[in-house]
């Protein structure tokens, strides 16, 4: 009688036959630390040689099943692979990362011993191998931006494939993000852990500029708005964050538009709802400021897929900035996250990242 494993683990890919072998010893090495674990790997039918590899690896016993066949897309294989799942527990793990020692045992033990429905971690951040910078979790940043590096999420197998895996028709790029929300909108239990466990490059789609991704991540707050909304009525802080995360994402959607050559209007009109809803929530010190944003940001916009005057409006997006108190709870998040200007300030290894970001352009590569 075949046992069900503990976790399977996940790898999703196409043409990574160089990038593999890191990926698969990082989970080969930690099937000695107790539990039992299914390295499935699905493969999008590359034709760089990871085929063969892939079989050579499963008849070693490095892996346990894989599959190579087309599919539409990252998210559309990783709604595959959560299809053909035996573990109790899933995490997926790209082709160009790695768990770092103990990791699996680690995210996966409070699941099994009952006491959490997913968990999560810190992530080492790299490119090309050498470090840049450490993600920490900051689960106070879900539905704005993804809260944690998804490679570190172990969820119960059976929770995921009720919520119903990851929307890869809305989605390009951030179905996990989306999916990590649909998790905190539901009020499991989870256990966050803050010290890196995965090696996480940022060489991967998922690490491309935020400008060429800002439809989709318009698109979340767009999604999960009633949720957002609703804290910033309970919240003066977050409202006043939220707020001023808005106004970046319209300047990063124009740029998208250029990017992407796409028309970023109807993106424009979720954002014009959005704004709309804040400002009538009321208690501002200045209502003056949203009616100039509208003009100056959102319309443009609307009526042209093109800001007025970029200068003007960057000027107006910086004075309501600085109009945030000297002490507020997310100022760190506003000056270091959203400003050029806190790019500039990270250090080295920091502003390595940022910069790689910043001037990489979407491509497809996973």
């Amino acid at each position: 009688m075949n046992t069900a494993p503990d976790v399977t683990i996940v790898t999703v890919c196409f043409n990574a036959r160089e990038q593999l072998p890191a990926c698969i010893q990082s989970v080969y090495e930690q099937k000695q630390d107790g539990l039992s674990i299914e390295h499935l790997v699905v493969d999008g039918a590359s034709t760089d040689g990871t085929p063969g590899y892939l079989e050579e690896q499963l008849q070693a016993g490095r892996i346990e099943r894989y599959v190579s066949e087309p599919d539409q897309g990252i998210y559309d294989a990783m709604n595959k692979a959560l299809r053909l799942a035996r573990g109790t527990v899933i995490a997926f793990l790209n082709a160009d990362d790695r768990f770092l020692p103990g990791a699996i045992r680690k995210l996966a033990s409070p699941i099994l011993e009952g006491g959490a429905d997913y968990a999560f971690g810190g992530a080492r951040k790299e490119s090309g191998g050498q470090f840049l910078e450490s993600w920490s979790p900051n689960v106070k940043k879900a539905y704005i931006a993804c809260p944690y590096c998804h490679q570190t999420l172990f969820c119960r197998t059976d929770i995921m494939r009720e919520i119903g895996g990851f929307d890869d028709q809305a989605f390009r790029i951030a179905a996990d993000c989306d999916f990590m929300c649909h998790l905190l909108d539901r009020k499991l239990r989870y256990r966050c852990f803050e010290e890196d466990l995965v090696a996480f490059s940022v060489d991967g789609a998922s690490s491309n500029s935020p400008k060429a991704a800002a439809d989709d991540m318009v698109l979340l707050l767009w999604k999960h708005w009633d949720v957002l909304f609703q804290r910033a009525r309970t919240e003066r802080d977050f409202a006043e964050f939220l707020t001023v995360d808005l106004l970046n994402k319209v300047r990063l959607l124009e740029t998208c538009g250029h990017i992407r050559n796409k028309d970023i209007r109807p993106f424009a009109s979720h954002l014009d709802r959005m704004w709309s809803d804040l400002e009538q929530a009321g208690g501002w010190p200045n209502l003056n400021l949203f009616s100039r944003v509208r003009r100056h940001f959102i319309q443009p916009l609307l009526e042209r897929g093109r800001l007025g005057s970029v200068a003007r409006a960057s000027m107006l997006w910086y004075s309501y900035r600085n109009q945030l108190p000297a002490i507020h709870p997310y100022k760190d998040d506003v000056l270091r996250t959203y400003t050029l200007s806190g790019y500039m300030r990270l250090v080295a290894g920091k502003l390595k990242v940022k910069l790689h970001e910043t001037f990489s352009i979407f491509h497809g590569k996973r």
